[in-house]
């Protein structure tokens, strides 16, 4: 039964070229969104865009994402939707939501119940959490990496990576069928943009602080961070910073999302603290949405699939090492307003827009030991944004200086060098061209900068013009291989080359200076040594102290 609900234009293609990936052969699949572009939708209109007619089974990793996932199926589908977790249990309904727990589970015997022919299709949502033991068992039981395969896994994720460096592709999956950043995201106007602030010169020093599975061991971190002096900062330039925008604040632990929230009431601010087993979740959450609760400080509970579109404010008290976990946690504030679908038809139709941006404020801490992630740094930039939106760094940043958030450079690197095939979307038109492939960069000469033929490089370096060093009087070259020849050619001039390990034969001139007896030039780390051993007119010790000779 067709939907009378309509996709956006991006995800319309997401599903389209899933489709032809499928009956190409890709069965296992990555699609990566930013959070908030509706990676539900675009699942939840499988089974009608690929004529799927039996079966299909959506995992999640906890309860509150699972309640989310079966309304956003049952909206799109008018169908039942059984739910497999816990108390509950399927009976077979064709659309199933399972939590990974109760099927992949060590002990678990749940996964018998679902026969692996009745599915055409499994979904992982959240999907860099798919590498773990737990997802896989549910994948060998349907056989998903069989090599006659004919069933669709598709996994869908704001993060196409994982801290702890296991790879999603390839590995549990064959390619990343369709993808968009969140750069573009921002500026095609699906997400809000994102204004940032950083609170410096905490006096908390994160060095001792250990490391397990790329991120801060959890009980360490709270005994650094979770200070008075600390807590106190945070609540007075949050309060400064975000006025009366409804606000999330990250914590590393419960004692010290309750003290956080603790310290912005000393300011005067309504802020209530909420965890995975608080008996008030529910009240404080819907409170913080009603605001009520102007600050809700959690401690990982709200770091996932937590869909609040009024979020206007994100505080990172929680430092971190893990990209994946900060791209999430700033999530949280960049869904588009309730009402708006695109921020820019709504500028452009001269609509009221109440959420034009997200506030993050990033708190600094003193190391000099860990990378920590902030946001400039997710963006590989070394800016400081200083209260800039995103899209005003990115107009005024030089090529270069802020790039994929998903990619750090040395992978950046690798990524231009490989063969894409691309498919490029006109989103408010919907037209589509297929991108030919990209050529593999040229090798230039890092001296000359010519074009080099591939494997050639290492010869041409020994002959290149600007690889040398020149004579200080004439017009002589030094290369790479001439350095006997360029000492008797010194010599004949007066003077004492460098030494060739201390200037590295680069291609300018060596750092000289000239001694102050003698006059000669001479490199200025070996001054010393000449005016000791080379100079013919240093002067004896009686002459450089002759009041000394006089005393005597």
């Amino acid at each position: 039964m067709d939907s009378p609900l309509k996709l956006y234009p991006f995800q319309e293609d997401a599903l389209r070229i899933s489709k032809r990936k499928w009956e190409e052969g890709t069965t296992r699949q990555l699609l990566s969104l930013p959070t908030g572009t509706g990676k539900t939708c675009i699942f939840a209109n499988l089974p009608r865009y690929h004529e799927f007619d039996k079966r299909m089974l959506v995992l999640v990793h906890r309860a509150q994402l699972a309640l989310q996932v079966a309304a956003e199926l049952r909206k799109w589908n008018n169908l039942k939707v059984g739910v497999e977790m816990g108390r509950r249990e399927s009976w077979g309904e064709k659309l199933v939501v399972a939590g990974v727990q109760s099927l992949g589970g060590a002990n678990s015997t749940r996964l018998n119940r679902l026969r692996p022919d009745d599915f055409d299709v499994i979904v992982c949502d959240e999907a860099h959490h798919s590498a773990a033991d737990t997802y896989l068992r549910v994948f060998e039981h349907f056989g998903l990496r069989d090599p006659g395969n004919k069933k669709l896994l598709l996994g869908v994720t704001a993060t196409p990576f994982r801290a702890d460096n296991k790879k999603l592709v390839p590995g549990v999956y064959q390619e990343i069928v369709s993808m968009m950043t969140m750069l573009q995201a921002i500026e095609e106007g699906w997400i809000c943009d994102l204004r940032s602030y950083r609170i410096e010169k905490t006096e908390t020093d994160l060095d001792h602080v250990q490391v397990r599975t790329g991120d801060f061991a959890e009980n360490e971190l709270e005994k650094a961070v979770n200070n008075k002096i600390r807590n106190a900062l945070i609540a007075k330039e949050g309060k400064r910073l975000a006025g009366s925008r409804r606000t999330l604040v990250f914590a590393v632990t419960i004692p010290h999302a309750q003290d956080l929230a603790a310290a912005f009431r000393d300011y005067g601010v309504a802020a209530q603290a909420v965890w995975g087993e608080d008996r008030e979740r529910e009240k404080k959450l819907s409170d913080h949405k009603r605001g009520v609760i102007q600050v809700l400080c959690n401690c990982a509970l709200l770091t996932e699939g937590y869909d609040d579109r009024g979020i206007e404010c994100i505080v990172m008290a929680r430092p971190t090492l893990s990209r994946v976990l900060f791209v999430q946690m700033i999530g949280r504030g960049t869904r588009v307003e309730e009402g708006l679908t695109n921020l820019v038809e709504a500028r452009r139709n001269n609509t009221r827009i109440a959420k034009p941006e997200c506030l993050i404020i990033d708190v600094v801490d003193n190391t000099k030991e860990h990378d920590l992630i902030t946001l400039p740094r997710l963006f590989n930039s070394s800016m400081d944004f200083r209260g800039k939106s995103l899209t005003e760094i990115r107009r005024q940043a030089k090529p270069g200086e802020i790039s994929n958030p998903y990619l750090n450079s040395a992978e950046l690197l690798l990524v231009e060098r490989l063969k894409v095939d691309l498919t490029e979307v006109d989103l408010f038109r919907g037209a589509r061209r297929e991108v030919q492939p990209v050529e593999k960069p040229k090798t230039y000469c890092p001296y000359c900068h010519d074009v080099i033929a591939e494997g050639t490089l290492r010869e041409h370096l020994k002959d290149c013009p600007k690889r040398a060093i020149p004579c200080q009087k004439c017009d002589f070259l030094l290369r790479t291989q001439q350095w006997k020849k360029f000492k008797q050619h010194g010599r004949e001039h007066g003077l004492v080359p460098p030494e060739r390990r201390r200037h590295g034969l680069g291609r300018h001139p060596p750092p000289s200076t000239h001694c102050p007896y003698c006059g000669v030039a001479v490199h200025r780390n070996g001054l010393q040594g000449h005016m000791k051993k080379r100079c013919p007119k240093r002067p004896n010790a009686s002459t450089l102290h002759p009041a000394a000779d006089r005393q005597e």
